[in-house]
């Protein structure tokens, strides 16, 4: 983290001096776009206790931005994330690994992220007018999560097989890094778009409770069988995504 932050500081100051400056002010923005998962949290493992399945999701970023000089300013960030887990890996695994229950179906679920950063931004004039403005951040804080759980069945002609797992939360420490580009429609209102890399440390998500179930034969009969097993782990996760957002922003 701390090199990630010193290039950071490296790159603002080596372009400062190509890019005109700009009148100091505050920006309040929010965009919404793409958040392609990446690393662990993209993984399709289904052995490794680090995969996080995650599909391509949707983010939100609402920044407030206070320029303490023409170029250099402190920037407030909430952020809120959501990428669906990928049942169809779940689906075919649980079907090779469990013969007897061949088809399963499990419940749509997703992972849920949530961060409060503070951090740097920067911005230079790309244009004489002022119109295009490159901007570059990194911030770091405070995230939250919420594991996906699962719930999902096999029924045959001769028996049941169920596996539910609890959602859980978490919390532990984010960074965001990236640049962008905003364009002004006046003075006081602006489009705006980044391209950020985000992630987080390896967050412990406590008591991660797993029950399977499979109940075969007919009550009563000498072939009926029923089975439960129950395990309770601390879960690990890191989260990572790169996202691609576009919004609105006002100059005041």
């Amino acid at each position: 983290m701390k090199k990630i932050l010193l290039l950071f500081l490296i790159c603002v100051a080596s372009v400062s001096s190509a890019f005109s400056q700009v009148k100091n002010g505050n920006t309040f923005s929010f965009s919404v776009g793409p958040a392609f998962p990446t690393g662990q949290f993209a993984s399709k493992d289904f052995l490794s206790e680090s995969s996080g399945l995650a599909k391509t999701g949707g983010a939100v970023s609402i920044n407030y931005t206070k320029f303490v000089s023409a170029n250099f300013g402190i920037t407030v960030c909430v952020q809120a994330q959501h990428n669906s887990m990928d049942v169809d890996v779940l689906e075919k695994e649980f079907g090779n690994s469990l013969t007897d229950f061949p088809v399963w179906s499990f419940d749509p679920r997703s992972w849920l992220y949530g961060a409060l950063m503070l951090g740097g931004t920067g911005q230079f004039a790309m244009d004489k007018k002022n119109k295009y403005m490159l901007i570059t951040k990194a911030m770091a804080g405070v995230a939250f999560a919420k594991s996906p759980g699962m719930a999902g069945k096999s029924v045959t002609a001769t028996g049941l097989a169920s596996v539910e797992q609890n959602k859980k939360t978490a919390t532990g420490f984010t960074y965001c890094v990236g640049a962008g580009i905003n364009y002004s429609i006046s003075e006081s209102v602006f489009l705006t778009s980044s391209l950020t890399y985000n992630g987080t440390n390896k967050m412990t998500f406590k008591d991660v409770q797993t029950i399977v179930t499979s109940v075969e034969g007919t009550p009563g009969s000498p072939d009926y069988v029923a089975q439960q097993y129950m395990t309770t782990i601390n879960g690990k996760q890191t989260i990572s995504s790169v996202n691609l957002l576009f919004g609105i922003g006002f100059r005041f």
